[in-house]
């Protein structure tokens, strides 16, 4: 790595003079280091959401259609991004996108597709190999691979018990979500992508809400448990997890106020009353006021 570019990303990073370094990165075309990989503030050529919306920016401008959209085209950059963007079969492409089509049709209507996105888009998002598309790292930057990335990072740092780290790289992670992977209709694909990011991080706060209690993190805990209510309100795991905070910290209005959250919910929607371990929880004398700070 050139000493410019390792300044340029750190100041990116740390979003000082980031408007500089992304002339200086722009003038020297200075490619991406690994550290940048997962920075939005990166000059991009190409940047994608695809999380909450579908949204595309092209030199930092977001890409318009004055008529109807390209649909055949946009799918086929979403399909890229759910399948992991790199090294992805064209088979598996043609397949999901013309499933229906005979013969060579889907391989031919695939063909046609990748030529008039890379007209879109411009050559170099999308790059070919041995019968496989994969877009390019140095060129695109997505959402989805950058929430994935910080999940990765956050997950590394609870297995060497360093929760703070692990909780700013969830919460930078949060931060990307922005609702499900956008779907244009029922496609099984799109729909199946989008469970897996879900489920992906609510067993990921999960995991980390659990060490956050057990090391009395109470404060980053119920962070944590109160956005992923926001993702899923029916997991009422996550509501004792927060009662479980509160009730630790003496804060017992406060661990009241989710219990009713959390019976209104669950009545309301699923026609039930909480368990008996969140009824316990509520019901529970135990208060601790030590609170750590995390390392």
């Amino acid at each position: 790595m050139s000493d410019l570019a390792r300044l340029c990303t750190n100041a990116l990073e740390t979003n000082t003079d980031a408007e500089a370094a992304q002339r200086l990165i722009l003038a020297n075309n200075i490619a991406p280091t690994k550290a940048a990989s997962v920075l939005e503030n990166w000059p991009w050529p190409l940047k994608i959401y695809s999380l909450g919306q579908f949204s595309i920016q092209i030199e930092g401008q977001p890409l318009q259609f004055l008529g109807k959209a390209p649909i055949k085209q946009l799918q086929l950059l979403k399909a890229l991004v759910a399948f992991g963007e790199i090294g992805v079969s064209k088979d598996q492409l043609a397949q999901t996108l013309w499933p229906d089509a005979e013969g060579d049709d889907a391989q031919q209507a695939l063909s046609t597709t990748l030529h008039r996105l890379r007209q879109l888009v411009g050559s170099t998002i999308v790059t070919q190999s041995q019968g496989k598309l994969s877009l390019s790292q140095t060129h695109c930057w997505t959402d989805k691979r950058c929430l994935d990335a910080y999940l990765l990072q956050a997950s590394q740092c609870i297995k060497h018990n360093q929760l703070a780290k692990a909780w700013s790289y969830t919460d930078r992670a949060l931060a990307l979500y922005r609702g499900p992977f956008y779907s244009y209709g029922s496609s099984t694909w799109e729909l199946s992508t989008s469970e897996q990011i879900r489920r992906k991080i609510l067993n990921h706060i999960d995991q980390l809400g659990a060490q956050l209690v057990d090391n009395h993190y109470y404060e980053f805990a119920i962070q944590a448990y109160m956005k992923g209510i926001e993702i899923d309100e029916l997991q009422e795991g996550f509501y004792q997890g927060a009662i479980r905070c509160y009730k630790q910290m003496g804060r017992d209005a406060e661990a009241h106020s989710i219990y009713k959250q959390c019976k209104t919910i669950l009545t309301s929607v699923l026609g039930i009353m909480p368990g008996a371990e969140t009824l316990a929880l509520i019901n529970s004398n135990a208060t601790e006021t030590k609170t750590s700070v995390p390392k």
